[in-house]
């Protein structure tokens, strides 16, 4: 008997098996590595969050089964998994730029591609984005999820700075988004959910509070 949880992870593992495939074309082995990314983001925020709940409530009546045993197991399998993931990452990074794809940041961007971005961040990414401001009276803690990716946000004025946090809406969108290709350019993008997020902070915050600058950190 398999658990469904580390059945699950076996399932992921054949999804980057595909990113690893050589035969298969390399934009696709990039979209394989973003759905195995997004896969092991739904698998931290539903099944090992889960896993841990049922821990804490078999602590609290006093009994026992083998979930703690079954997390260690996940905890091993994926972290076997997240080491695959960055080795072929890193390949695929440098065969893409042999092929003239280009991972590009929120500061490589030309015109054309800022107005796509924008675009794509007012109609796909902004209505699964809620901002939580940060103040003294709120316990950060209790609104940040295990294993969810999160933007801070900082928004400076003068000499004062305020801050907030964004929730990477990795259960709706791909976290690895292809920029349409520009004509007479023989060269194809790619630019993260986390990047676009960023580029487009003002599109969130503009209007609704006062400051110079702003600037978002991954956490």
């Amino acid at each position: 008997y398999i658990e469904k949880e580390l059945s699950w992870l076996s399932f992921n593992e054949r999804v980057l098996q595909e990113a690893a495939d050589k035969t298969v074309p390399l934009i696709e082995r990039i979209r394989f590595l973003g759905i195995f990314s997004n896969n092991l983001d739904e698998f931290y925020k539903v099944r090992f969050a889960d896993v841990k709940r049922r821990i804490l409530i078999n602590q609290e009546r006093g009994g026992s089964d083998n979930s703690k045993r079954l997390l260690s197991k996940m905890q091993a399998k994926a972290l076997k998994l997240n080491e695959q993931f960055d080795e072929l990452y890193s390949e695929l990074i440098r065969e893409m730029a042999r092929r003239r794809i280009f991972l590009v940041n929120e500061h490589q961007l030309d015109e054309a591609q800022e107005k796509w971005i924008t675009k794509y961040f007012r109609k796909e990414v902004m209505p699964h984005i809620t901002p939580l401001l940060m103040k003294d009276e709120i316990d950060v803690l209790q609104f940040l999820k295990d294993e969810y990716a999160y933007i801070a946000v900082e928004l400076r004025k003068e000499d004062h700075s305020q801050y907030a946090l964004i929730e990477i809406p990795t259960d709706h969108l791909p976290r690895f988004v292809m920029v349409p290709e520009q004509k007479g350019k023989r060269r194809k993008t790619i630019i993260l959910l986390d990047s676009i997020i960023r580029y487009c902070l003002d599109e969130l915050f503009k209007g609704f509070f006062d400051y110079d600058e702003l600037a978002g950190y991954a956490m």
